[in-house]
């Protein structure tokens, strides 16, 4: 798949600041039927920031909502995945993604999700793939999952 490049903070539709113990900063944007998840975090090793972004198919959003909402958040008799299935994957548009639930999400004993797409390189390191963690408070408390929404609503 042909990355778009490192999309700039300042042309994200949403953007988000994560408050400490981390230093980061995550921007989402529409772009060429794509939806992206941009960071930045900072590293303390490096004194820098470190960029990197997720890259799914536009479509993909749903299926990412639907299966945080439905198949984890749902008891298996309730239509919810089973509770030993710690992750789903999907093919849409070509690209293989992958949604996990992550107990050390962003921080230690931090529950949430990592997304990731299997069709496109981590910008950082190219022997990994694209991935964002997005942890239960920031999706939940924070009103990141109804940002979310309201993009897939947006005509």
């Amino acid at each position: 798949m042909n990355q778009v490049g490192l999309v700039d903070l300042n042309y994200c539709d949403i953007i988000i600041e994560i408050v400490p113990p981390k230093k980061d900063m995550l921007g989402i944007a529409i772009k060429q039927s794509l939806i992206i998840f941009r960071e930045e975090t900072y590293s303390i090793k490096r004194d820098v920031y470190l960029k990197e972004q997720l890259e799914i198919p536009f479509s993909a959003l749903a299926w990412a909502i639907d299966t945080i909402e439905n198949g984890f958040g749902k008891k298996p008799n309730e239509g919810g995945l089973p509770r030993d299935v710690l992750h789903a994957e999907k093919i849409i548009e070509g690209e293989e993604l992958y949604i996990r639930r992550t107990m050390n999400c962003g921080g230690l004993n931090q529950q949430g999700y990592t997304l990731k797409n299997f069709s496109r390189h981590s910008y950082i390191d190219i022997d990994e793939y694209q991935s964002v963690q997005l942890p239960d408070y920031l999706l939940f408390d924070e009103g990141l999952l109804k940002k979310l929404k309201s993009l897939i609503n947006t005509p």
